[in-house]
């Protein structure tokens, strides 16, 4: 084998700055560079990389669909930074699982550290209380970006509100219950999330509820009424329709998605 470094301004002319490398035919990202980076090649072996200056936005490294030796095939990217929303058009084949790489800035992670997905992470993990407690420590940073209101006039109370709901999620936390705990009457506070957030209390709470139930769905080992009793949902059925109206799909058609990508 052939150890080579490349340099990235006198082999390939890049200017100065912090670069990501993809390997297209391994599909490993090998991380960010300043100044070189380190491959070995096999005798009569070739490897393709892709080399992107790192930004201050999502970017997509690489798909499974890529065409002409690694090119990407999509085409028409764009970032919203208001919405934090990246679009871009694909011919994907319909039926076939179709994967996309992204680099994250670091301050747009919600979940882990480096490029890796939360689902990488799930495969370490043993049982359900492992689950559970590797669950809880994402959630808190997903609800800590969630409940970030710094325009909001009733800033203080929403976050109060916000805290009280997310410690208990899973159980059937009501609206009484939490304009009690930020001292407010039930139409009062509804009136503010209205205002505020554009959603009523039980609409908020179902959002939350929807989006720790995606966690437990990449797992793969809960049943659909295991999960919707973990995140507060009375029964599977309504689970299930909130879930769809959401998300646009049901929760098993959703697991199967993931597992299938």
């Amino acid at each position: 084998d052939s150890t080579l470094r490349v340099d990235l301004r006198s082999d390939l002319g890049l200017k100065a700055g912090e670069y990501y490398v993809y390997d297209y035919w391994n599909r490993e990202f090998l991380g960010t560079f300043r100044d070189s980076f380190q491959i070995t090649l096999r005798p009569c072996a070739s490897r393709i990389f892709a080399v992107h200056r790192v930004e201050d936005k999502p970017q997509v490294l690489s798909t499974s669909r890529h065409i002409a030796q690694g090119a990407l095939d999509i085409t028409a990217l764009s970032y919203d930074e208001e919405k934090r929303v990246l679009t871009g058009v694909s011919q994907a084949v319909g039926g076939e699982p179709y994967e996309v790489v992204v680099a994250m800035p670091q301050e747009l992670r919600v979940f882990g550290e480096g490029n890796h997905t939360t689902t990488n992470e799930l495969e370490y993990l043993a049982d359900f209380d492992t689950v559970d407690a590797w669950l809880g420590a994402m959630l808190h940073t997903f609800f800590d970006m969630l409940f970030d209101f710094p325009d909001a006039p009733h800033q203080t109370i929403i976050q109060q509100a916000a805290a009280y709901i997310k410690e208990h999620l899973s159980e059937k936390v009501s609206l009484e219950q939490v304009a009690n705990e930020v001292h407010l009457s039930k139409s009062y506070l509804c009136r503010i999330l209205k205002e505020e957030l554009g959603c009523t209390f039980t609409e908020y709470t179902n959002k939350l509820r929807v989006e720790k139930s995606k966690l437990y769905l990449h797992c793969g080992e809960m049943s659909l009424s295991e999960i919707a009793c973990a995140v507060g949902f009375d029964d599977q059925s309504y689970f299930t329709r909130v879930f769809r109206r959401q998300v646009g799909v049901p929760p098993g058609k959703y697991r199967a998605g993931k597992t299938s990508a």
